[in-house]
């Protein structure tokens, strides 16, 4: 142990007052570290383009909205005006002159009745004829043709009918049973009903025909409350909707994925590196040729010089977690017209974590001595509980739609497995879908 004593006296005295000179490499390494470990920029310009983005995508949708609406209630009151105006029966009026414009009418009516009926039976000579009897009769929705119970046939060739005769016939017969309330007689076809609401139009029904919707999706998300702040996720995925009742409602699901970026920061403790110096490990003797000196050998080994206080840095190693997200959500359209529709969607979604990779490392020890490495940061959740809610702005162009949805998170548990006394983490994004049904 004296031995020992000396020699550590000995290299100390000879250490004394020097002091290592580091060489280019070194100086490199050093600004390298420098540069690496420079505070982080912040990302509120980031949040304020995001922002920005978000409010220039809502004008236009807005914008969007609006004037299809604005077009649809003028296109909806002319057509309830022009149906209004054909569709809406006339009054009946005792005045002397409204009698006979409806008696000439009526009159009219007959003529063209018996003479469509006469060239059938000119026409059709292999087929036998029907006799058939006209009758008038004072009621208010009078009945001109009824057939009698006796069918007469005839040839055609038997039968001589003039269109005077007949049309002398049918005014003799509407003069003398002239009823007291005549309706005219509308040859109008009945309008098509459909099943859409009065503010859906044929196209929109025909884009809209089925109730299973496919489309992709990809929502840039930033998130608060967590260690490193303001952090931008990446989502994007596939996703399936199902509208039932009237199409207001729905049901949408699918898979995504979501890229987020983090780091785990690291306590390292170490000796600092102070030089080298040649270690002595043993000494060979050789017998000379003229048997009277001895020549020594030397064999040396390099040993580095460590300072004995620790010093303890921070270094954050940046990682990439990729996760895989199942969603399940409520929507509801309280608007919905033939080419915008505005509601809300709510729901659930599961986060899991299957896989993660370091991507940047910036810690290089250089020629110190590591001691010890103490991870700060704990490590991701592996799967994680969220409630998102935003509401839902859907342009329709024949069966395709884009959707534009800003939304609001709120997450359940802390993205870590060992949960800070921070607040739960809330998180701001917009949605932007592409889809056709």
């Amino acid at each position: 142990m004296k031995d020992n004593h000396n020699t550590d006296k000995l290299l100390r005295d000879a250490l004394d007052g020097y002091r290592p000179v580091p060489d280019s490499s070194t100086k490199e390494k050093f600004l390298n570290r420098a540069a690496a470990s420079a505070p982080a920029q912040t990302h509120m310009n980031r949040l304020y383009l995001m922002l920005l983005l978000g409010t220039l995508l809502l004008a236009i949708m807005a914008g969007l909205f609006y004037i299809p609406v604005f077009h649809s209630n003028n296109t909806v009151s002319e057509n309830q005006a022009m149906t209004s105006s054909v569709s809406e029966p006339g009054t009946t009026d005792s005045s002397p002159a409204t009698v006979s414009a409806t008696d000439t009418m009526a009159t009219k009516a007959n003529n063209l009745t018996q003479s469509m009926a006469t060239v059938t039976i000119a026409e059709d000579v292999a087929k036998p004829v029907n006799t058939r009897l006209i009758e008038t009769t004072e009621t208010t929705h009078p009945e001109y043709v009824a057939q009698d119970d006796e069918v007469t046939d005839t040839p055609v060739s038997e039968i001589e009918v003039s269109e005077a005769q007949v049309t002398s016939a049918g005014t003799e017969a509407v003069a003398i049973n002239q009823p007291e309330t005549i309706t005219p007689l509308v040859t109008e076809e009945p309008l098509p009903v459909s099943d859409e609401k009065a503010g859906d139009s044929p196209t929109h029904s025909k884009a809209a025909a089925g109730r299973f919707g496919l489309g992709i999706f990809y929502r840039p998300e930033i998130v608060f409350n967590i260690i490193e702040n303001n952090k931008l996720i990446h989502n994007a995925g596939l996703e399936l909707q199902y509208r039932f009742f009237d199409k207001r409602y729905m049901l949408r699901s699918g898979l995504g994925l979501s890229l987020s970026k983090g780091y785990y920061e690291y306590a390292v403790a170490y000796n600092e590196y102070l030089g080298s110096y040649n270690h002595l490990d043993s000494i060979t003797f050789t017998l000379a040729a003229n048997k009277f000196h001895l020549i020594p050998t030397y064999y040396q080994s390099e040993r580095a010089v460590f300072d004995t206080g620790i010093q303890v840095t921070y270094s954050r190693v940046y990682k990439q977690h990729l996760y895989l997200q199942i969603p399940l959500e409520f929507g509801y359209d309280f608007f919905r017209s033939a080419t915008t529709s505005l509601g809300f969607r709510l729901g659930p979604t599961l986060s899991l974590l299957i896989g993660h990779k370091p991507i940047q490392f910036v810690y290089d020890p250089g020629n110190d001595n590591i001691v010890q490495i103490n991870q700060i940061t704990p490590d991701r959740i592996r799967s994680n509980w969220q409630v998102s809610g935003g509401l839902n702005f859907t342009r329709y162009i024949g069966r395709y739609m884009i959707e534009a949805e800003p939304r609001v998170a709120y997450y359940f548990n802390s993205v870590y497995e060992k949960a800070n006394k921070s607040k739960s983490p809330i998180s701001v994004s917009v949605r932007i879908g592409l889809g056709f049904w």
